[in-house]
């Protein structure tokens, strides 16, 4: 370990998350997304976006927009607390995500139609290696190129 702290760790990597949110933004803004993405995946609904791979200068990154979940389904899957920490209305629009995917282990998909599929890296570079651009997500996590 090269000594530095735990603090220290979650703090560069909170900057690599910042940089790497303008950067998608910026993307977006300009109409370039599409040049730089690598693989995107959709709900079998309405094709909603769950996950967006891009490639930037030195860097993958991982983007989640934002979606929002029925009362029932909030409340009974999340708390006050974390609401008004991470949701645009502090109730349940729950804000985007955009971070470098060294920091997951896996990747949770939620839409408005879909609710917290688990899709494991392993299967996202598959994806990638079988030459798929955009993926369409079920229920169950089943997954078919598109």
């Amino acid at each position: 370990m090269s000594g530095e702290s735990l603090h220290d760790i979650f703090q560069q990597q909170n900057h690599v998350n910042v940089d790497a949110s303008a950067v998608y933004a910026a993307l977006k803004a300009t109409g370039r997304l599409r040049d730089q993405r690598i693989i995107s995946y959709h709900c079998t609904t309405r094709h909603c976006l769950l996950l967006d791979v891009i490639q930037i200068p030195d860097q993958v990154v991982i983007h989640q927009p934002p979606y929002r979940l029925s009362p029932a389904v909030n409340t009974s899957t999340s708390n006050a607390s974390g609401r008004a920490a991470n949701t645009i209305d502090g109730e349940r629009r729950w804000k985007a995500q955009t971070y470098d995917p060294s920091s997951a282990v896996n990747f949770t998909l939620t839409c408005d139609h879909l609710h917290q599929v688990l899709l494991d890296k392993a299967d996202v570079q598959a994806d990638i290696d079988a030459g798929h651009a955009a993926m369409i997500v079920g229920p169950g996590g089943e997954r078919r190129a598109r």
